[in-house]
């Protein structure tokens, strides 16, 4: 089981993004149909983050992003760590994904008043905790 925490930050990027997304349609990966499930997109491919489930693309004011996305912590991309992400990342899942992580509307309220997400991860199954 690999535990996976995406904080908030001096920006509160976490409650940024559901804000965004909440008047917005959002999908799930790999599918065309829409859902009205509030979420995010949890997605690994070079390091592991949650980033918006819209087709728009959420930047945050201030950045130069094309897309702004919360890195889960210890699964950011950087010089430091470029030698060992692969082996990291790798140890959560050796594919690639997008997963659509549905919250429940409690779960909603507290990120959106600042608190962070955790997502133990397992081989078959995950929990979210907001």
């Amino acid at each position: 089981m690999h535990k996976l925490t995406f904080t908030q930050g001096k920006d509160k990027t976490l409650a940024a993004i559901l804000d965004f997304a909440a008047d917005r349609p959002r999908r799930r990966p790999y599918e065309d149909k829409t859902t009205k499930a509030q979420g995010f997109w949890l997605v690994k491919d070079h390091g592991i983050y949650l980033m918006s489930p819209t087709a728009d693309n959420f930047v945050q004011n201030g950045t130069d992003d094309k897309n702004t996305v919360v890195y889960a912590r210890g699964y950011k991309p950087t010089k430091s760590n470029e030698d060992t992400l692969w082996d990291k990342t790798h140890a959560v899942s050796g594919d690639d994904f997008a997963e659509f992580i549905v919250l429940t509307k409690d779960q909603v309220e507290r990120v959106l008043g600042g608190g962070n997400i955790t997502i133990d991860f397992g081989a078959t199954n995950y929990g979210v905790r907001a």
